[in-house]
């Protein structure tokens, strides 16, 4: 809420949406890390064929989702609006 509570402001804190972005950044950072850490901790240990399972497995269900696999570039643009 505190990002919000900024934007909605009666007068815009540059610096402080900027430290907001930023800390949000590195969150996502730290997680994004964390996450990559445990894959290759279980590669580490996996068969093979485990392996071989995994990737299907997640082929199957990136293909749930096309558009994580589609570079932002290609997306449709966000609709505009006016305020």
């Amino acid at each position: 809420m505190e990002m919000v509570d900024t934007l909605t402001a009666d007068t815009a804190d540059w610096a402080k949406l900027e430290s907001l972005r930023a800390a949000r950044l590195a969150d996502a950072d730290a997680r994004s890390r964390q996450v990559v850490n445990a894959l290759a901790a279980v590669a580490e240990v996996l068969t093979a064929e485990q392996r071989t399972t995994l990737k299907k497995r997640l082929e199957d269900f990136r293909a749930m989702a096309p558009e994580a696999s589609t570079p932002i570039q290609a997306r449709p643009s966000a609709p505009s609006f006016s305020i």
